[in-house]
């Protein structure tokens, strides 16, 4: 499966949309669109996804390795943990956590600035506002 919406399609399994949407807490259209990749998870989906079904992170991110904890490649002699064990043996599911994790916190703290933001755009429009009904208050004058 080249895709990550066609894994997650896969992991999903004889579950409907709607029904393993609600287990994953999401709407049944955001499912939608990441199993035709028309838009990507966050990571606190992928892990649900994970941990619901049992999948390797690295298969269903990268399509690489099995797709199901405990299955055996060919020629592979040691099977693979659940996710959250394969994070502390696999550095490279753990290098592809800790990149989910700053990106998570990057989207937090961007989240944090636009809040911010807003309140001050209010405050600029309410100063605006107030500036806007001192000028039609003020007595005109006339210039002779």
């Amino acid at each position: 499966m080249s895709t990550l919406g066609e894994r997650i399609k896969a992991a999903r399994g004889r579950h409907s949309q709607d029904a393993f949407a609600k287990l994953l807490k999401i709407s049944k259209g955001s499912l939608g669109f990441y199993e035709r990749s028309e838009n990507l998870p966050n990571s606190d989906t992928v892990l649900k996804i994970c941990s619901l079904t049992g999948v390797n992170l690295e298969w269903l991110m990268t399509g690489n390795g099995p797709m199901q904890a405990g299955e055996r490649e060919a020629g592979q002699t040691q099977a693979m943990g659940s996710p959250q064990t394969c994070l502390g043996a696999c550095p490279h599911c753990l290098d592809s956590y800790k990149k989910l994790v700053l990106a998570q916190e990057r989207e937090i703290t961007l989240l944090k600035e636009n809040v911010a933001l807003q309140a001050e755009n209010a405050d600029l429009k309410a100063r605006l506002s107030l500036s806007a009904t001192s000028v039609a208050e003020c007595p005109q004058t006339s210039v002779a």
